[in-house]
């Protein structure tokens, strides 16, 4: 298997150039005053994207996390190129915009300043648009700078070790994670069921960790407050439920992109009536559609075929959802919803459904050695150095 430093160089370099040009045309399309022809430069944002989606390093790990990172900005390209008149839609809070002061009648410089702001937000913090009830709570008002630091390193820390122990023990014990392994599918259910933590914390850890130390940097270096930085991920109590864990626990990076397309196809395309259960619905299947394609073209470039699991994987999120809402209506006529074995059956069945369906998604990619390198020991190797000293 190849390793990072085994990557075409000339290709890395195009991919370098296309990002640049992906990210000037994104912002000048944010920055020219509302027009009905603004629509017309996501043309050139769209061209980019499908040349990068041609090429690939040769390195399969290294085109995932391109693409995982690229495209989830591609989508927030389409809702404020196409979907949105951003500069009078969209308010920033932090700092405070009079209605007065909107960005189609501020100076150029102030525009482009904004539009990076916007598109860098990807959660929407500092916006009017951030999701409340979503993200976990923030910081204290009274949380000081120095504090804040030390908590964030200190989770960073934690993170880091949280991912090593994971990785040795899916290293010794879940072979099915690695290339040349048995697939997860083929697993008993007992094995699926563990593969399911063996594959969400180590995620969940190197998030942390990238989120943690980004805002230990950034609120060191004075350029946010303590505030600005809510923790990545929700409680895990909250998962007693798919869409609690895909609502409130997971990270909500692509949430205004996502619901956006929805309210788009269910208020726009269709004329459903807004509030409506078949709205709701309708922007619940076009959302998780929208997640599944921004994770199947990462999983195309790391695969270079079309056959990964992503599309059905985050499809069938929504029809859990549909199914689990039906089940807890029926429970609320019972008065059981609220009860805490409600919520221990609610554990079982979030576990259970994961174990079902995460194969879907991961078997293509784990067969092909794409998660490998993000797996590997820092420990297992240190220890196999000495012993070669």
């Amino acid at each position: 298997m190849q390793k990072y430093y085994d990557i075409n160089r000339k290709t890395l370099s195009q991919i370098t150039r296309l990002c640049c040009l992906f990210v000037f045309f994104s912002i000048l399309a944010l920055v020219v005053k509302p027009s009905p022809y603004r629509r017309l430069l996501f043309l050139p944002v769209l061209a980019v994207s499908l040349r990068l989606l041609s090429l690939s390093t040769g390195n399969p790990t290294f085109d995932y996390c391109i693409g995982a990172a690229y495209f989830p900005y591609f989508f927030a390209a389409s809702d404020y190129i196409l979907l949105t008149d951003v500069q009078r839609e969209l308010r920033l809070v932090q700092p405070p915009q009079r209605a007065d002061e909107l960005p189609e009648n501020a100076p150029l410089s102030r525009r482009i300043a904004w539009a990076t702001a916007l598109l860098s937000s990807q959660r929407g913090l500092g916006w009017a648009h951030v999701p409340r009830h979503a993200l976990p709570p923030r910081p204290p008002a009274s949380t000081s700078r120095g504090a804040f630091v030390r908590a964030q390193l200190a989770r960073a820390a934690a993170a880091a070790l949280l991912f090593e122990a994971a990785n040795l023990y899916t290293s010794a014990r879940i072979p099915a994670l690695y290339a040349g392994g048995p697939r997860l599918a083929a697993q008993g259910w007992a094995a699926r069921c563990l593969a399911v933590w063996a594959w969400v914390v180590p995620v969940a850890a190197l998030s942390e960790f990238g989120h943690a130390l980004n805002a230990a940097l950034s609120v060191a270096a004075g350029a946010a407050t303590p505030s600005d930085w809510p923790p990545i991920q929700g409680s895990p109590a909250l998962a007693w439920s798919v869409r609690n864990f895909w609502g409130r626990v997971w990270h909500q990076g692509m949430r205004r992109s996502v619901s956006a397309h929805g309210r788009f196809v269910a208020h726009r395309m269709l004329r459903l009536a807004r509030g409506s259960a078949a709205s709701a619905y309708m922007q619940l299947y076009a959302a998780f559609f929208v997640s599944g394609v921004a994770h199947y073209l990462p999983e195309y470039m790391a695969l270079r075929h079309w056959g990964g699991g992503a599309l059905r994987f985050f499809v069938l999120q929504a029809v859990a959802i549909t199914l689990e809402d039906g089940v807890q209506a029926a429970s609320r006529r019972l008065g059981m919803a609220a009860s805490w074995k409600w919520k221990a059956v609610g554990y079982f069945w979030v576990w259970s459904w994961f174990a079902f369906c995460l194969p879907i998604w991961q078997d293509p990619l784990l067969h092909a050695g794409v998660f490998e390198e993000v797996r590997y020991s820092a420990i297992k190797w240190l220890l196999k150095r000495r012993q070669q000293v």
